[in-house]
Formats: structure tokens, sequence, C-alpha cells
């Protein structure tokens, strides 16, 4: 049996899964510019921009330890910008562009809809 909702109760479930959604893009978004806030992190994803590389290969790039530059990498996957693969003992990484995609749609969006609400 199913329960039947008023407009009132459907428009409140509505609104409170849009809310949830600007929740989470603002959280996807706090974690993409913390993660590209800082230079190492940015040369990173341009050295992965050419192809995968090893944190061995990424690390050889840097005056910094390997542990450090994990350090890095672990933000840039926290912030869905690299993936990891595990072949063996060594850990590849990929750039990933889909966050950073979305989060760009959403930011012209908004600027969109400012223009539009100027008009």
């Amino acid at each position: 049996m199913t329960q039947a909702y008023t407009r009132p109760e459907l428009w409140r479930q509505k609104k409170a899964l849009l809310e949830l959604d600007i929740c989470l893009i603002i959280h996807i978004l706090n974690l993409l510019f913390k993660a590209l806030r800082d230079p190492t992190r940015r040369r990173i994803l341009e050295m992965l921009k050419e192809g995968d590389l090893t944190v061995t290969q990424i690390s050889d790039a840097f005056e910094m330890s390997t542990p450090s530059i994990s350090y890095h990498l672990d933000l840039l996957k926290h912030a869905q910008l690299v993936s990891a693969r595990k072949t063996g003992q060594f850990v590849t990484y990929s750039l990933e562009t889909t966050v950073l995609d979305d989060s760009l749609g959403w930011i012209l969006d908004l600027i969109k809809k400012r223009k539009r609400n100027r008009k």
C-alpha cells in the first residue's frame, strides 16, 4: 500500500533533496579547491595530463620525499582528481576530470543564472 502525499509534503521533500544536492556540491567544491590550492598538487596534475605515472616517477620530479608526494596524491584522490590502480607493488595514478568538468559546469550555470536575473 502506498501513501498518498499532499502537494506541500512533496514540495518539502523536493526542497530537502535540492538542499542536500547543494550541500554535496559545496562539499565537492571545497575538496576540489583545497586540492587545487597547492602548487605541488597542480604540478602533479600537469604531469598526469601527459599520462599515467607511479608515485616514484612523480616524486623524482620534486625535491621532496615519496611520503610527501603520497600525501599530495591522497588529497587529489579525495578530491576525485586522480585515480589509483595497484599493479603488483606499484600504484599507478591517472588524471580524472569528471569532478572538475561537473564543478565547472555548476559554476558556469550559476553565472548564467545570475546574468539572467540581472536583466
